[in-house]
């Protein structure tokens, strides 16, 4: 037993540990929490039209609705392929005025692949000019071909607070992607049908305003 001197009370050891973890854990999470104070402050300043957000998503031939609608006493159901084929990534970069670049690829992006993406599509896009580039913190994303990447093509990187997804708005317009994925009937059969639908959901929704995400 270890004495608690403040309360006068005992405690056991492993007590006394997971207490010391809970603070840790209380340290941390305070220190997220200044730290997206401090960038929300910081992103505040930048006019929205000069902001463009970077991220990555998956999707493969098992991804459907979680809900649907049936008859009463039946179940709503959906026919998914046994295999669920390779994963398609997508990387997209979107502003206030809609979806700027986007690519998929059969597997993840990393550091390579991101790069050729942002000299060969995103830089000629933006032609030249300067912008605010805000991307998660994925450890590619940090790699100095990356940031290199984009900073030669005349744009400065904001990475978002640990811990904080959900201050990159694009998480929103992948959310819109999806639900509009999943109500695709029937659904692709197949890896190349699905990176087909995708692209033309991103397509029809690429001069869609983002002014209110």
């Amino acid at each position: 037993m270890v004495a608690n001197k403040e309360k006068n009370v005992d405690i056991s050891q492993a007590t006394g540990l997971s207490l010391r973890t809970v603070q840790n854990w209380v340290m941390k999470l305070s220190m997220v929490i200044g730290q997206r104070f401090l960038y929300c402050f910081h992103v505040s300043s930048i006019n929205d039209n000069d902001i463009i957000c970077i991220d990555e998503t998956g999707f493969n031939l098992h991804q459907s609705r979680h809900h649907g609608y049936a008859l009463s006493g039946s179940t709503p159901y959906i026919t998914v392929p046994t295999q669920r084929g390779r994963n398609i990534s997508l990387i997209c970069a979107i502003s206030v005025e809609g979806i700027i670049s986007f690519q998929m690829k059969v597997g993840s992006f990393d550091a390579v692949s991101t790069k050729e993406w942002i000299e060969k599509s995103l830089i000629l896009t933006l032609n030249n000019q300067r912008y605010d580039i805000i991307m998660d913190n994925a450890r590619f994303h940090h790699s100095a071909i990356v940031t290199s990447a984009i900073q030669n093509g005349m744009c400065v990187v904001h990475f978002l607070p640990p811990y904080s997804p959900q201050l990159n708005l694009i998480e929103e317009l992948f959310e819109v992607i999806k639900n509009r994925y999943n109500r695709i009937i029937p659904k692709p059969a197949t890896t190349g049908d699905m990176e087909m639908e995708i692209s033309n959901i991103l397509l029809t929704s690429r001069n869609e305003s983002l002014q209110g995400f």
